[in-house]
């Protein structure tokens, strides 16, 4: 009846720096696949995938380009504060971190107020009190998706694996259950500027599963937006945003 298993911070290191731009999607990929590597596959899929805890900056002052914790003093971090457009911004980047923390296998673990937008430097400044009716109307919402897609979703929760990198912007991740047919596929676009995909199935050839046979389904729709991708001969072909992600499902 519990749990064992390792906080994932080197997932976090990853995600953090991929989505301000101190690495690509490339570098990403290589951070994710040596993670799976190192350890057996019933202990990768428990790993805890964190953005915050008590311990470390708050994802969301981290993605909105706040200093590294050990570079400044206390009293820096207690006055920090991000301009309003950087702050944006990291709400922006932290709806893709949950995006990945819910495509990837292992154990989403929320940092309690990270789905209202709570920021912070590293503890103390980490532990506010939770912002009863004051949060982030946008950053609740699509937490509130994310995560209910994740807990009725088989293939997220325990499906087959593909990923990688299709641009220095762009990275996706594949989920499915051959026996179900039920599919799910994260783009993430971190760059700030609109960027067109085309990928199939095996322009994914890494993950635990980057050599099983799969074709994306035809029935997908992102479950943020309702949009449904362009499919043609296999190859799936959309245009994603600034900024965003697109988390594809197969509808049922």
């Amino acid at each position: 009846d519990e749990l064992d298993s390792a906080m994932n911070y080197p997932f976090m290191e990853a995600a953090v720096a991929f989505l301000t731009g101190r690495s690509d999607a490339y570098a990403l990929d290589h951070a994710l696949q040596t993670l799976r590597e190192h350890y057996p596959k019933p202990f990768y899929e428990a790993c805890l995938n964190l953005i915050s805890s008590h311990d470390i900056i708050r994802a969301a002052t981290a993605l909105s380009g706040a200093p590294d914790r050990n570079s400044v003093s206390r009293k820096l971090q207690a006055a920090y504060q991000p301009t309003e457009q950087d702050q944006q911004k990291g709400y922006f980047r932290l709806i893709l971190a949950a995006a990945l923390q819910m495509a990837l296998p292992g154990v989403p673990s929320v940092y309690y107020g990270d789905e209202a937008g709570m920021t912070g430097m590293s503890d103390p400044f980490n532990r506010a009190t939770y912002p009863w009716g004051s949060e982030n109307e946008a950053v609740f919402s699509a937490y509130t998706a994310l995560m209910r897609a994740r807990a009725g979703s088989g293939a997220l929760k325990r499906g087959l694996c593909r990923m990688g990198a299709l641009s220095p912007e762009l990275y996706a991740v594949l989920r499915w259950l051959p026996e179900s047919g039920e599919q799910a596929l994260l783009l993430i676009n971190r760059s700030e500027r609109a960027q067109q995909a085309a990928l199939r199935p095996d322009d994914l050839p890494q993950g635990a599963d980057g050599e099983t046979p799969v074709e994306f389904s035809d029935t997908f729709s992102d479950l943020l937006t309702g949009e449904t991708p362009r499919i043609t001969n296999g190859e799936l072909v959309t245009k994603l945003p600034p900024l965003t992600a697109r988390l594809y499902r197969t509808m049922k």
